[in-house]
């Protein structure tokens, strides 16, 4: 039977580190791994199929990765659940399937120890669970600066974290990892690992292996030791999961310590009950408006960078015209009496004949971008969409800075169901012509239509946090 490691701990708690060094002792990661980061230069050691999944997972249980709920997978349809357990027993199978001893990585299992032990049940692996702990104060630090969290929003994801993963796994073999132990022994840390796992890796070859993976330099936000007033003002919970999670890691577990984190995770159930949904609606809504005003911001500065004047260009010595200037070309008379022919017939609502005449212009001037906009509105009208597609694009390829044409795509777009090209689209459009009121009044309703589906679907926001830790970006990583 394979050994599956579940590497747990919060985000910004050491999980890479260990996961990194796991790997080096032939407890294979696999290949498909988020890459390194700002936030992470030795990379996260975690793959990319699996945080996708995890994120699927979440927004199916209408959660996201900075979410201190408990996760409720029944709030999960069976068809999704069934779906994401079939895509990941799959990559297990690729990633793993020949290996006897692999790891699998992603702060967002903490949060699902339980879905994650009968997969990997199911996958023929034994469980192992090791814990990655780290000062609460040092892994709050960490999220304040990477992803703008609150000192107390840090500490509720932190406690929820610690408690699902430490519950969840008290009847299989673990082991507790304290990351500052990790970083100043890293050799007396592994072997502690090995041994839980029935590996014998001594000293001299985790040595080895480990020559330049683990250093203190990974240490980026210590913490402060001496705020221990401050987190028994916001709650003694804190102080109480922390010293009871560093004896496990430093002495192993004793008498009444499960009792007390017990009441801890009970006394937070019922305290953070009446609240705890309503926050979590004002978070998603808030999410869905930044990735809204994102998208808007990123387009918007695209457009202007499109119509940036272009640098002068460097002064020539210009010949003699042999001729006279050729005069701006102008479109065939056939085509442009098509189009006034095409224009009266949708005006007089006779939409067939305005579709015939619309196609005549666009056949008589194929490069008049202008023609092709106004035939592929036509054709968005009467639900010929792959023939509207085609029509548009034309006309944006030749005109780009043709803002009709970008609001017939972003209308096409939204027909089509592509709400996030629908809104780059718009975006564009309104950045080509600021205050056109068609265009502001079709923005704000697929804003609002983007707000409604954040509601219902209830997304994440991949932050990130780890990978994307995502993301979204992802979705950031740890």
């Amino acid at each position: 039977m394979r050994k599956a490691l579940l590497v747990l701990g919060m985000h910004r708690s050491g999980t890479s580190a260990m996961a990194g060094a796991l790997d080096r002792m032939g407890a294979t990661v696999g290949t498909q791994l988020v890459g390194p980061g700002r936030n992470n230069a030795g990379g996260y050691y975690e793959s990319r199929p699996i945080l996708n999944a995890m994120e699927e997972l979440l927004q199916a249980c209408g959660s996201f990765w900075h979410d201190w709920r408990p996760l409720d997978l029944s709030a999960a349809p069976d068809d999704e659940l069934a779906a994401i357990r079939e895509k990941l027993l799959k990559h297990l199978d690729d990633e793993f399937g020949a290996a006897s001893l692999f790891t699998v990585k992603d702060p967002r299992n903490c949060r699902a120890v339980g879905f994650w032990r009968d997969l990997l049940q199911s996958f023929d692996s034994e469980v192992f669970a090791i814990v990655v702990v780290r000062r609460p104060t040092a892994v709050w630090r960490s999220l304040e600066i990477r992803n703008g969290i609150g000192f107390d929003k840090a500490a509720l994801l932190w406690l929820r974290h610690m408690l699902d993963a430490e519950a969840a796994t008290r009847d299989v073999p673990r082991v507790f990892i304290d990351y500052d132990a990790l970083l100043t022994d890293p050799y007396a840390t592994l072997v502690r690992v090995g041994e839980v796992l029935g590996e014998s890796w001594t000293a001299d070859a985790v040595s080895e292996r480990l020559a330049e993976h683990i250093k203190p330099s990974l240490r980026h936000h210590a913490g402060d030791a001496d705020r221990k007033s401050e987190l028994d003002a916001l709650a003694p919970w804190f102080n109480v999961v922390w010293e009871t999670l560093a004896r496990y890691a430093a002495e192993g577990r004793t008498d009444g310590d499960e009792a007390t984190l017990d009441a801890v995770a009970a006394d937070f159930a019922r305290c953070s009950a009446p609240f705890a949904q309503h926050f979590a609606a004002i978070e998603q809504l808030v999410a869905g408006l930044e990735r809204d005003l994102g998208r808007i911001r990123s387009v918007a500065e695209q457009a202007a960078a499109r119509l940036a004047p272009a640098p002068p260009a460097k002064p020539r010595q210009a010949a003699a015209p042999a001729t006279e200037p050729a005069a701006p070309k102008r479109p065939d008379p056939v085509a442009q009496a098509a189009f006034a022919r095409s224009r009266e017939a949708l005006a007089g609502d006779r939409a067939e004949e305005a579709l015939a005449a619309a196609r005549e212009a666009a056949e008589k001037a194929p490069d008049h971008a202008g023609f092709a906009t106004h035939l592929g509105h036509l054709l968005l009208r009467a639900g010929l969409r792959d023939e509207a597609r085609a029509a548009l694009v034309s006309a944006v390829e030749r005109a780009p800075d043709l803002a009709a044409a970008q609001f017939r795509l972003a209308q096409l777009e939204h027909a089509d169901g592509r709400l996030t090209e629908a809104l780059d689209r718009i975006g564009r459009a309104m950045a080509l012509r600021p205050g056109e009121a068609s265009y502001v009044e079709f923005a704000s309703r697929l804003s609002r239509k983007a707000r409604a589906a954040t509601a219902r679907a209830k997304p994440v926001e991949s932050a990130a946090a780890e990978p994307a830790e995502p993301a979204p970006e992802t979705t950031p990583p740890e």
